[in-house]
């Protein structure tokens, strides 16, 4: 009997101790397919992609999940979710860069790394629906350069932040050398208009695109010479960006004509004596 009653008392021990430990552990961290597919409903009811990957990405990192990979996933879904309801993707790239890197300012977290993330995950998610990379690029680094300005940050951090996660993106894709350069000729595009929306030096973010473009091509092996020439030729042509549409001019209402009073014509006077 004894003995019994000792081997209830350590069975009832080892029970409350499990249930203790399962109690005291943390929930299992989201996945980036939840994330994912937080943003697709979000957008599904109607939330523009800048809205739902802020609240994706804030509340991903909340759980625990780092900058960088909330936000690529984030993006991927942005970029699903239009294509799916056959909306532009373009749009949904450049909200979904400048909604997680608003998501994570709001955690108080790095925002190029979101803007990095986001890239990343656009630009992949573009290539796998078999859309033109070139006009991705352009409008990820238009985000990036807008968000940064209305953030008050660093404009030329965060091109460079775009730069590097497009460039990952397309050799995580696998892409082709020719889709390689057109993805760092529209990032130079993107790159120019958002400068001349946001009057930020121009020369300063050519710069810095070049100088990423550089790193990275070195990083991975590819030749550093073609990308900055398409890096120039980005930067240099003059035609629309797709991607990033320059902005419309504020209009001003038309100054209304003066109008010149009738001529009035004189009343004779009754008493005066005629000649």
């Amino acid at each position: 009997m004894k003995v019994r009653t000792i081997g209830l008392f350590v069975a009832y021990v080892l029970f409350t101790s499990t249930v203790f430990l399962a109690a005291s552990l943390p929930c299992a961290a989201l996945t980036a397919a939840e994330v994912e597919n937080q943003v697709k409903a979000a957008m599904g009811t109607g939330t523009a992609a800048r809205d739902a990957v802020k609240s994706a990405v804030a509340g991903a990192i909340a759980e625990g999940m780092s900058v960088k990979e909330a936000a690529r996933a984030a993006a991927k879904g942005a970029v699903e979710a239009a294509s799916a309801m056959g909306r532009d993707i373009h749009p949904a790239i450049k909200g979904a860069v400048m909604g997680a890197a608003a998501g994570a300012a709001a955690t108080g977290l790095d925002t190029n790394g979101a803007i990095e993330g986001a890239s990343e995950g656009g630009i992949m998610a573009v290539a796998a629906a078999g859309a033109d990379v070139r006009i991705a690029a352009q409008a990820a680094v238009c985000g990036a350069v807008l968000i940064a300005a209305e953030q008050g940050r660093n404009t030329t951090a965060a091109l460079s932040s775009a730069v590097n996660g497009l460039l990952s993106g397309s050799i995580g894709s696998k892409l082709g050398p020719e889709q390689t350069e057109g993805t760092v000729y529209g990032a130079a595009q993107g790159a120019r208009v958002a400068a001349a929306a946001t009057g930020q030096d121009r020369a300063a973010l050519f710069s810095a695109l070049t100088d990423s473009v550089s790193r990275a091509a070195e990083a991975h092996g590819l030749p550093p010479g073609t990308l900055i020439g398409a890096a120039r030729g980005g930067m240099a042509d003059r035609g629309p960006c797709a991607g990033c549409p320059t902005p419309r001019a504020v209009e001003r209402p038309a100054a209304i004509p003066s109008v010149a009073p009738d001529a009035v014509e004189p009343v004779p006077d009754p008493t005066a004596s005629p000649i």
